[in-house]
């Protein structure tokens, strides 16, 4: 039964991982590109990891982020994968509630908290903030 229980959780682990990155990558934006509501993207710097590469883009409206768009996360392995997925959100979250690319480690995901906050900071001073 638990042997059961751990198959179902990893399988589940994996399937959200596919989910997530197939809406993350359904989202993204063509490059630099302004719309017609104000809003400009920033793309920051690929920022590799010893595990794969993270890079972020950022979309301003009026000096205030207004959406931090995950471009490459962690897929080397389900273990990176699933820390990206809970921890980029959280991330994002903060920047935008903050309003800045000093925003904290999500525990347990600091190598891609690092890497979020580098890209992120590379992104914010293209974009003058």
């Amino acid at each position: 039964m638990r042997r059961k229980i751990l198959v179902y959780g990893l399988f589940s682990l994996i399937i959200l991982s596919i989910v997530g990155t197939a809406v993350m990558r359904l989202s993204l934006t063509p490059k630099g590109r302004s719309t017609t509501t104000g809003v400009q993207f920033f793309v920051g710097p690929v920022v590799k990891t010893i595990y794969s590469s993270l890079q972020v883009k950022v979309a301003v409206k009026d000096h205030k982020i207004v959406d931090v768009i995950p471009i490459t996360l962690p897929n080397s392995d389900t273990r990176s994968i699933t820390l990206a997925h809970v921890s980029v959100p959280i991330m994002r979250n903060e920047a935008i509630t903050k309003n800045t690319g000093d925003i904290h480690s999500v525990s347990g995901a600091s190598v891609t908290s690092s890497a979020y906050r580098q890209s992120l900071q590379g992104a914010l001073a293209k974009a003058g903030l």
